[in-house]
């Protein structure tokens, strides 16, 4: 089992079911010998791979940039006349070559004639392909290449094919399959231009168009994004032209943080200047500044009562767009002062990861014309992130974040105060206010950063703030259009990958190699870095002197058997120690001094009273990671389960083209070429999925990093 792992985790989930039975009808077909029948010999040898892209610029064919008049006539016959499929496909129906009738092209013919180029062909595709980006290959970019033959098509295909910012779609698959029920399908299935022309509703668009991907069985791929850039030449007989397209996940990458979704005024006066502060610093910083009652002696607080007042001043300074922001909310209180009395004006503001990623969506990203969010942050409870985290687990600096806990002497006080959150859940961490507005101001000083960076700001800060034990990332789901927070450490565990009854394989798996494999260009490689080889050196032995980063934690577990006959065991310093078979205990020295300094900051019977200034903590930053690590292998070791992380090695492969796979995900693969060592212990996570439709075939190219089970 593996520490922290939730079944439904966006990060190390299953392969879905719906691409797990594809893959075994496909190698049904692999395994035959003797019994093929001619749909099983067309499967395998004149299956083709199709490409098509249909643009959603609708046209005003009267407008004139000589006396520039919209009359808003737009049409969308231009772009079904022109869609690029084969070079052969019209609005009406697919042409059938060079045919003339009296001396007159016919109007099935594929071939026109140009008043500047002569005898033409239609536009045509000729490379297609959609590649993972960011840094763990969340977003899609597209690049299409077409010809046009003539100057007057150029004229329009330069309309709907190269305006940066416009909307396009990309579909392509296979043209013979073998579907999810063990079926022969012949025909080519795509999306009905009709509706993509007329469609209005995005959302549904989307919907549809992945019905059609799963009624395809994962035979059928799309991609719809914007126009990100273009080029094209003119050698004088065509126009060779390159579209590249991105998935409207980017859009987030480039808001600027500061953004603001209305100049009206909707707050209070004191907080409407829009020309300072965008709309998510000015909630927050109403947030900051509310109070409650004015006093408190110290043997009298109730930091429960504090917070609903506090709660309930706060929203009074809302307007209603933004009081369901945090009608659900926790908002604790600190005071830094160290005085006997609270006073809230001169006190700090929690609010849950979740609360800000509520502002964010509420307050500062696009819109679309029906008011929806363009793409959005997930705040919502049912498939919320875990992180790893264990019942020691604490937050060192309270000037950055705290996370929830039932208490113990090595987390503050302040941290039992909390109700209606889930410890373990990325969304219930609670981060200082001051520290949000902090990176906002940094952001303001650069002029420069966007959302998305503020943001990972934020997570590198918590990240940093909990041990290093995490790492926390953006991962972009691009089927529902939506951002999730996760901890990208936490992976799946041997028992999640349990048998199928009737194949004996695990659930989620992929035949990598042997008679039932469609793999290809299969490549296994070492992606260590210099700094963490150097670490592995010197605690290559589990019993050496030993280094606590998870990532070597887990390399010291594979070392397990194996012993260097001229360094017994690696040590930094010149003595060598011979290696002892005792489980790892953390020192209850350095447990005692961590929670005497617990103790003097925050404690359950006194959770608001925090009076040591900032440096202090961060003095300990060094001292608090080392403990935080010590804690995870002691339990990992006692409890016989894998550290967090990955090992840094990685598999790659290509098979013939599948959809309906998403990074992050996790499989298993028949392990008989692998080591020894990695046999029954391994899964791969999904680090980045390719496609191309090269010479009539569809390719996906996986990618994938080696993780313990």
């Amino acid at each position: 089992m593996s520490l922290s792992f939730k079944k439904n985790g966006v990060i190390g989930g299953p392969l879905s079911e719906g691409v797990s039975t594809q893959l075994n009808q496909r190698q049904n077909v692999l395994m035959k010998r003797n019994e093929r029948s001619l749909e099983d010999l067309s499967y395998l040898l004149s299956t083709t791979g199709w490409c098509k892209v249909t643009s959603a610029v609708d046209i005003d064919d009267n407008f004139n940039f000589k006396t520039p008049d919209v009359k808003g006539e737009f049409a969308n016959t231009k772009a079904g006349n022109y869609q690029l499929f084969g070079g052969t496909y019209t609005l009406d129906g697919r042409k059938e070559g060079f045919i003339r009738e009296n001396g007159e092209f016919a109007s099935n013919s594929s071939y026109t004639d140009s008043a500047t180029q002569g005898i033409i062909p239609m536009p045509g595709i000729t490379s297609f392909q959609v590649t993972s980006q960011g840094t763990y290959g969340t977003l899609r970019a597209g690049a299409f290449n077409f010809t046009v033959h003539s100057t007057e098509e150029f004229d329009i295909l330069e309309k709907l094919y190269l305006r940066p910012g416009f909307t396009v779609l990309m579909e392509w698959g296979h043209s013979a399959y073998v579907d999810n029920r063990g079926e022969f399908v012949n025909t080519t299935t795509y999306y009905d231009e009709n509706k993509f022309l007329n469609k209005k509703n995005e959302l549904e668009l989307r919907r549809e168009l992945l019905d059609i991907r799963s009624q395809n069985s994962f035979n059928y791929d799309f991609l719809y994004g914007f126009i990100k850039n273009f080029t094209w030449s003119f050698n004088g007989i065509s126009y060779e032209c390159q579209v590249d397209v991105i998935s409207k996940g980017e859009v987030i990458s480039s808001i600027g943080a500061l953004y603001t979704t209305s100049t009206e005024n909707e707050l209070k006066e004191n907080y409407s200047n829009k020309e300072k502060a965008s709309e998510v610093e000015t909630i927050l910083t109403l947030l900051k500044n509310s109070a409650g009652a004015s006093t408190y002696q110290e043997e009298q607080v109730d930091l429960g009562t504090i917070q609903d007042e506090v709660k309930t001043t706060f929203l009074n300074q809302l307007t209603e767009k933004y009081i369901e922001v945090f009608l659900g909310s926790d908002i604790i209180v600190g005071n830094f002062t160290g005085n006997t009395s609270f006073d809230t004006s001169n006190s700090f503001k929690f609010i849950t990861l979740r609360d800000f990623l509520n502002t964010i969506n509420t307050a500062g990203l696009l819109k679309g014309p029906d008011g929806k969010n363009l793409v959005s942050f997930f705040t919502g409870t049912e498939k919320s992130p875990a992180y790893t985290t264990f019942p020691e687990h604490a937050a060192l600096d309270p000037y950055v974040c705290i996370i929830p806990g039932k208490g113990s002497e090595y987390n503050y006080g302040i941290a039992t105060q909390v109700s209606n959150t889930v410890e373990g859940e990325i969304l219930s961490i609670f981060v200082n206010v001051d520290y949000i507005l902090g990176i906002y101001k940094e952001v303001k000083e650069k002029k420069g950063d966007t959302v998305f960076d503020v943001v990972n700001k934020i997570l590198k800060g918590i990240q940093d703030n909990l041990g290093e034990i995490n790492e926390f990332a953006i991962h972009y789901d691009e089927d529902e259009s939506i951002y999730y927070v996760v901890d990208r450490n936490v992976i799946p565990s041997e028992d999640f990958f349990k048998k199928n009854d009737k194949t004996g394989q695990p659930l989620s798996y992929i035949d990598t190699v042997g008679l039932g494999s469609e793999v290809t260009e299969l490549k296994v490689e070492s992606k260590i870095s210099g700094n963490l080889t150097t670490m592995i050196a010197i605690a290559a032995q589990a019993n050496g002197n030993d280094t606590s980063d998870t990532e070597v934690l887990n390399v010291q577990k594979w070392n397990l058997g194996l012993v260097d006959r001229h360094l017994t065991t690696k040590t930094t310093g010149t003595t060598e120690k011979e290696p002892k078979d005792v489980p790892f205990k953390v020192s209850e020295k350095d447990k005692s001094k961590w929670a005497a300094f617990v103790a003097s900051v925050s404690t359950k019977e006194n959770p608001v009273l925090i009076s040591i200034p900032q440096q202090e903590f961060l003095d300990k930053t060094e001292e608090h990671k080392s403990l935080m690590q010590d804690f995870v292998k002691e339990l990992t070791e006692s409890r016989n389960i894998n550290a967090p992380g990955l090992i840094p090695f990685e598999l790659s492969f290509t098979i013939k083209g599948i959809s309906g796979m998403k990074i992050g995900q996790a499989f298993k693969i028949n392990e008989f070429f692998l080591p020894e060592r990695y046999r029954g212990r391994t899964a791969f996570l999904i680090t980045g999925i390719d496609h191309k439709v090269s010479n009539n075939q569809w390719f996906t190219d996986i990618g994938t990093q080696l993780i313990i089970t």
